[in-house]
């Protein structure tokens, strides 16, 4: 049944976007957040 496993990794592929995404949101509010020197 390969059509489950595809729909598998595109679940997968999906979260490691968000998560990617995330982290890189927070990492420019952080460097927004961050006082100028």
């Amino acid at each position: 049944m390969p059509s489950i496993t595809y729909i598998y990794i595109a679940f997968a592929v999906l979260i490691i976007g968000l998560i990617l995404s995330a982290i890189l949101i927070n990492r420019k509010q952080s460097i927004n957040v961050l006082p100028p020197i």
